[in-house]
């Protein structure tokens, strides 16, 4: 098929227009792809099979087939995939399927539109004869993608090509060369080289949360107990009707986009006497006060009603919801107070007094239009597997070697710019 020549035209390039994400494109091996889909229920919808062969002798499995490449989908118990196969001699000759020639066979019997087609196969069906007695020196592509399925085998100069519509919307989550993913169908002296699987890695969803835990900036206890001075214990958060009230402040005016929630987390001290009754969080309006002098006597105000409250206080974590309070990124403080009736006062550890659980406002965020990225380490997807004790990270595949090139909304837009200014140019010169 011959591909149209590109269109020309003259761009006008607006800030205001957002180039469309597209997919990265993920290259690893058979191996890594098999364990990173394994257990996920995820499957993917374009995927690209490459390797080398020699030895692929259809006498070795005479009577039978054997399998150049097993696209699989184990999340359909009835059966989805596609099956490259190589038929072996068989006695009577088959003579709709000669010795050495190809079929690649698909289906899929978990279809989101019923009924499904269940049985489809690539064109031509058989292929002419491609291996004949194992010396052949091939390079196998075999690809599966949202509209297609299809292969092409290269031996020297000798090309054969096969392709068909992906009529049930097949995926594929495990994959096998020279055998089916089952182990049936080997090929058994066949030799593969280098191979490599490539496949579509579909960008995030646009304005999905992302998340960040934002370490506090200052933190201290305002006691009535030291009315005129600063709390004695700066290890120590306390609230309690006769103990005091936590003040916190965090900086969230490098956050790169639009806060949609935020959590502000602490964790109960070690101290023996640390259980307590609770507290509310409450916005303070301002943030000019510092841990080294706020007191008692000169503390700041609360700004409106209770944000959230927790209590009673017994050990771990402790979260308080305050999105109500957010709005662009700027510096924030609150202070949590207790209620008339938290006589027992609940104790807290603060940044001085440990590193691994100090305070900390978990967020979750929408990028801005900068599109600018969180520092590394700091950006997730929101779970409600990590309630805000540490910033969560991506779990790695063991032993995965992943390469990924990504194709960048930056490089296309670059390209159209260039692409307009020589067409504008051209037509200046013309005139």
């Amino acid at each position: 098929m011959t591909k149209p020549a590109p269109l020309m035209a003259a761009f006008v390039l607006s800030a205001s227009i957002a180039v469309p994400a597209r997919a990265d494109t993920v290259c690893t091996t058979i191996d890594e792809f098999n364990a990173m889909m394994t257990g996920t229920g995820n499957a993917k919808s374009a995927v690209t099979l490459t390797y080398d062969v020699t030895g692929v002798n259809p006498a070795d499995f005479a009577g039978s087939k054997g399998c150049l490449v097993d696209f699989h989908d184990s999340r359909c118990a009835n059966g989805a995939g596609g099956t490259l196969k190589v038929y072996g001699p068989y006695d009577p000759p088959n003579t709709a399927h000669p010795a050495g020639t190809l079929k690649f066979e698909y289906g899929n019997y978990c279809c989101a539109t019923t009924p499904c087609v269940t049985e489809s196969w690539t064109e031509p069906n058989a292929s002419a004869q491609v291996f004949f007695d194992g010396s052949e020196q091939c390079t196998v592509t075999a690809w599966l993608d949202p509209d297609h399925v299809g292969y092409k085998i290269e031996c020297g100069t000798a090309v054969f090509e096969g392709l068909g519509d992906n009529v049930d919307d097949l995926m594929v989550d495990q994959i096998a060369m020279l055998q089916r993913v089952d182990g049936g169908w080997a090929i058994p002296n066949a030799v593969s080289m280098a191979h490599e699987v490539c496949f579509e890695e579909e960008p995030p969803e646009p304005n999905q949360p992302l998340a960040m835990d934002v370490p506090v900036m200052e933190d201290v206890t305002a006691s009535p107990s030291s009315p005129d001075s600063v709390y004695p214990v700066p290890a120590d958060l306390t609230v309690g009707a006769e103990d005091g009230e936590i003040y916190l402040k965090f900086d969230l005016s490098s956050v790169p986009g639009t806060i949609v929630k935020a959590e502000i987390f602490l964790h109960v001290s070690d101290d023996a006497s640390a259980n307590g009754d609770g507290g509310d969080a409450f916005a303070v309006a301002d943030s000019g006060w510092s841990e080294t002098t706020l007191t008692w006597s000169h503390r700041p105000d609360v700004q409106g009603a209770s944000l959230s409250r927790q209590g009673p206080i017994s050990a771990g974590w402790y979260g308080w919801d305050v999105s109500a309070a957010m709005s662009d990124p700027a510096i924030y403080s609150f202070a949590i107070r207790p209620q008339p009736g938290d006589a027992n006062g609940a104790h807290f550890f603060s940044k001085e007094a440990t590193s691994s659980t100090p305070p900390h406002l978990h967020i979750e965020y929408t990028e801005g239009p900068t599109g600018q990225e969180p520092p590394d380490g700091e950006r997730e997807p929101p779970s409600s597997s990590n309630p805000g004790g540490g910033t969560a990270q991506l779990p790695l595949t063991p032993g995965c070697t992943c390469r990924m090139t990504k194709r960048t909304t930056n490089d296309d837009a670059l390209l159209l710019v260039a692409l307009g200014l020589v067409v504008m140019g051209a037509r200046r010169r013309r005139r």
